[in-house]
């Protein structure tokens, strides 16, 4: 979906990991539910989630970006992604940053 552009519900951001939880309702009602959430995670070990610990899992990255490269020809943001992607799986976070700062400046420069 990075890739993509592609906008994703919350529901489905939920699903697949990004968000822990989708609330409704007005500001004091989401309010509530961050304290609730919060809260709950102060007996919890959360080193597994901090960024930075260790390193992410990596897939066929090489696979991706043919993949990318036939939908996306000529586009520099989805294979800039792909590459911060293959930083971050291969990586430490800072040096993953890194990366992600280079790839940032490049578009940002860029002429698309």
């Amino acid at each position: 979906f990075m890739c993509r552009g592609a906008p994703m519900k919350a529901q489905k951001a939920k699903e697949v990991g990004l968000f822990d939880e989708v609330i409704e309702g007005d500001h004091a009602a989401v309010l509530q539910a961050c304290v609730d959430f919060a809260l709950s995670k102060t007996s919890v070990d959360l080193d597994a989630r901090r960024l930075g610990q260790g390193k992410a899992q990596g897939g066929d990255i090489s696979k991706k970006r043919q993949e990318y490269n036939k939908l996306r020809a000529g586009e520099a943001a989805p294979q800039a992604i792909i590459t911060c992607i293959e930083a971050a799986v291969s990586k430490d976070f800072k040096d993953g940053m890194k990366v992600e700062f280079q790839e940032f400046c490049k578009l940002m420069t860029g002429s698309q």
